[in-house]
């Protein structure tokens, strides 16, 4: 884990490029970081940034929950004896480096899906399914009715879909993304029509 933080400074100031290496690795490792700096993973700063409004749109809401997940940072990263990356870290900034194996196989499954009454009383799913335990995980990308909900990788196993079509039923699907490639697995279908 890097970071970059020196209490009471602005964020605008003191960025930084930091060096790691990583000798002595034995085999060979894929690498991916999860970064939370101003611009990533940060829900507060993209409130701010739409002018801090309350009470939120629906749209706002949307916007807030994809700033909400761990950005992931999918560059190819490889290493084999020897690791060497420059990391480039604004003021208050923290990533998470993994340098993984690849792992056994693994099924993940959506365990439910409710549909209930969401903010300012419009329906929604909430979703939520097995998550993964493979070392190469990286996150989730989550499909209705064969469409890709998700701007980003999901790093947490559970979602809420506010955006559903009143009056029909719904198919999910989960794709787990490992560093080693992605697996899709099996459709949900939401069996309550919503009204």
């Amino acid at each position: 884990m890097l970071w970059n933080f020196e209490d009471g400074l602005d964020n605008n100031v003191n960025h930084r490029t930091l060096h790691l290496q990583l000798d002595g690795l034995k085999g060979s490792y894929k690498g991916f970081t999860y970064r939370i700096d101003r611009n990533h993973s940060n829900p507060h700063g993209v409130w701010e940034k739409i002018g801090k409004p309350f009470p939120l749109s629906q749209d706002q809401i949307e916007t807030l929950r994809k700033a909400d997940y761990l950005a992931i940072d999918e560059t190819n990263l490889e290493a084999c004896g020897h690791f060497e990356h420059a990391f480039e870290m604004p003021m208050h900034s923290v990533v998470l480096l993994l340098l993984v194996k690849e792992d056994e196989s693994e099924e993940l499954a959506i365990k439910k899906a409710i549909l209930e009454k969401g903010v300012l009383g419009k329906d929604q799913v909430f979703l939520v399914w097995t998550y993964s335990k493979r070392a190469d995980f990286m996150g989730y990308n989550l499909y209705r009715d064969g469409l890709k909900l998700n701007d980003t990788l999901l790093t947490s196993a559970c979602f809420i879909d506010s955006n559903i079509e009143t009056g029909r039923n719904h198919s999910y699907s989960i794709e787990a993304v490992y560093a080693y490639g992605s697996k899709r697995f099996k459709e949900y279908e939401l069996g309550a029509k919503n009204n």
